[in-house]
């Protein structure tokens, strides 16, 4: 999806329809387009190129994980647990948030839950 290219007919925020290896590519189709259906229901007198870049999950908050295991076990035990894993140190929380965001990626390959949908950026308006 690397450097792939799409065009807009409308305003919209949700780009639908083919990626071309070009911006060039997507220009031409996205003008061919705009002139078939500016007839019927296509107002504008441009229409939008961008390119495609890819949308990577932001993974765990270990910070919140650890705060929400905290909080359980002071439910279960009341008192005695008031300072558990308050005393977790940078490094530590770095290298489990590394370590979750790990299986979590792999999870997401192996099961097709990687993003399929990505965002435009680059966007330019072009004249009809």
């Amino acid at each position: 999806m690397k450097d792939k290219w799409m065009y807009s007919l409308t305003d919209s925020e949700v780009w639908q329809g083919d990626e071309f290896d070009t911006k060039e590519e997507a220009i031409t189709e996205g003008r061919k387009e705009a002139i078939r259906e500016q007839e019927e229901e296509f107002r504008n007198d441009y229409f939008s190129v961008g390119q495609i870049e890819k949308v990577f999950p932001s993974g765990v908050d270990v910070d919140n994980i650890l705060e929400n295991i905290a909080e359980n076990t002071r439910a279960d035990i009341c008192e005695v647990g008031d300072d558990y894993l308050y005393d977790v140190t940078d490094e530590h929380s770095e290298e489990l948030e590394e370590k979750l965001n790990e299986v979590l990626f792999t999870w997401m390959k192996k099961y097709h839950y990687e993003p399929t949908f990505y965002a435009i950026k680059n966007i330019e308006q072009i004249e009809l």
